[in-house]
């Protein structure tokens, strides 16, 4: 059993602060297929302040078709259309249902740079359960640079919510105990390699398997991670 799915990428071309163009989009998707992934998540940036869904879909679908007819040649992973929907106040009372992982009712969110508020929860709770949505709690790892630990429990209060986790964070020391904190805890923990460019956010899934296989916990954690991978299909 391999870790074989990214749950978060900008890999379509134009899209956001991504990939730039098609190039740039077929380097990183062979980056991701030398690394075993064959899904990948193509979730851009949704910020429903500056673009309505049906705007936001239809530029998505047209970067998909541009990448999809480029990779035609059957060596890349498979694409799967998505989004990171950023959080806000009231986000909730749009439909949110397309900007899901593509065929499932998961959807990844972008928690805001903010003090953590009752609002959060409150909008968690109407997606989750007036939606009938699984939150997907985006780069848990990054909040922990400006949220606090208390902060941090509250979001991981919400059990109903899958926790997504960027592979960068297993480089970097003051992010790898908490996290094996929360894997070990009994979390489902999603991998993404956040993949943006090819010089500073690059995949690197590969660089999980060399931290686990020199952690004391590896034989406890990666088989969670890889099972988590196994259970949520997208």
């Amino acid at each position: 059993m391999m870790i074989d799915t990214d749950y978060h990428s900008h890999i379509l071309p134009g899209m956001d602060d991504g990939a730039a163009d098609i190039q740039t989009s077929l380097v990183l998707l062979s980056m991701l297929r030398d690394q075993g992934i064959k899904t990948v998540a193509a979730t851009s940036h949704f910020n429903v302040r500056k673009e309505s869904i049906d705007s936001f879909i239809s530029r998505r679908d047209k970067a998909y078709e541009e990448l999809v007819n480029a990779c035609k040649s059957g060596q890349y992973p498979r694409v799967v259309r998505s989004a990171e929907v950023a959080l806000y106040e009231g986000i909730s009372k749009h439909d949110l249902r397309p900007l899901c992982y593509e065929g499932t009712d998961l959807i990844l969110l972008e928690m805001p740079r903010l003090p953590y508020g009752d609002w959060i929860d409150n909008e968690l709770s109407a997606i989750a359960y007036d939606q009938k949505l699984v939150p997907v709690i985006a780069h848990l790892d990054r909040y922990m640079e400006w949220y606090s630990k208390t902060e941090i429990d509250d979001l991981l209060s919400f059990e109903d919510a899958l926790i997504q986790i960027n592979t960068h964070a297993f480089l970097k020391k003051n992010t790898l105990k908490k996290i094996v904190q929360i894997i070990g805890g009994g979390r489902t923990v999603l991998l993404g390699s956040d993949a943006h460019d090819l010089e500073k956010r690059v995949p690197n899934f590969d660089s999980v398997y060399k931290v686990m296989k020199s952690f004391k916990y590896r034989k406890k954690i990666l088989p969670l991670l890889e099972a988590a991978c196994e259970r949520i299909k997208i």
